[in-house]
């Protein structure tokens, strides 16, 4: 008699122990949900405040983890370039998720609206260009008078500035008729309250498929 109510019980606690393996939870695998608030890809004016938009967490088993996030990253906004942010955040079972913000902090127009000497290796001259501020500080670009002497003054040359760096896209500065085409690249540094731009540029004489190719360094005044 005692055997069998002894074999009863073993045969008990075998069929709870298969009930309870077969219900147990299935490992964590799913890694969270990590969500940026506002744009990925922000670009505010230099020495403007920067106030990071925020960022949401969930995960499957573990509910709202936003607390959880961790980020690495800064933004200087009194040196124009660009800055990256990354966000990290991990559930129970080990699980990360990661995302990135990309922000850009640039020069504005009325920021660059100066005087310059600009001194230019191709063309030998050294004279004052001025640079114009034709735009507001959402669209970073504007135009120079005086850029690019060769073989004359062109009248205007527009530009854009993201970041520390400078577009001249391709152009006739003299006006359409003008047998001259031009186009560049460049950087914008300071030091203090003088401000430096460094530029590469192409001239191509449209008659004589004639290309010259320059570098200016122009200093604010």
């Amino acid at each position: 008699m005692k055997k069998k109510l002894l074999m009863t019980a073993l045969i008990s606690l075998f069929g709870a122990s298969i009930f309870l393996t077969s219900c147990s939870k299935d490992e964590d695998t799913i890694a969270p949900i990590l969500s940026l608030l506002g744009a990925a890809d922000i670009t505010i004016a230099k020495d403007a405040i920067w106030s990071d938009p925020g960022f949401t967490a969930s995960d499957d088993e573990d509910g709202d983890i936003t607390s959880k996030v961790t980020t690495s990253g800064t933004v200087d906004v009194t040196t124009p370039g660009h800055y990256h942010i990354t966000y990290t955040v991990s559930d129970e079972a080990g699980n990360t998720s990661s995302v990135e913000r990309s922000v850009t902090v640039s020069w504005t127009g009325a920021q660059l609206a100066f005087n310059y000497n600009a001194d230019e290796d191709c063309s030998g001259l050294t004279s004052t260009y001025t640079v114009i501020s034709t735009a507001s500080s959402s669209t970073f670009s504007g135009v120079m008078s005086g850029f690019a002497e060769f073989p004359s003054p062109p009248a205007v040359t527009t530009f854009s500035v993201v970041g520390n760096e400078v577009t001249i896209p391709t152009q006739f500065p003299n006006g359409a008729g003008s047998d001259y085409e031009l186009f560049g690249s460049g950087t914008i540094a300071f030091s203090g309250s003088t401000i430096t731009w460094t530029i590469n540029y192409t001239v191509t004489q449209v008659s004589t498929s004639t290309v010259t190719n320059c570098t200016v360094t122009m200093t604010s005044l």
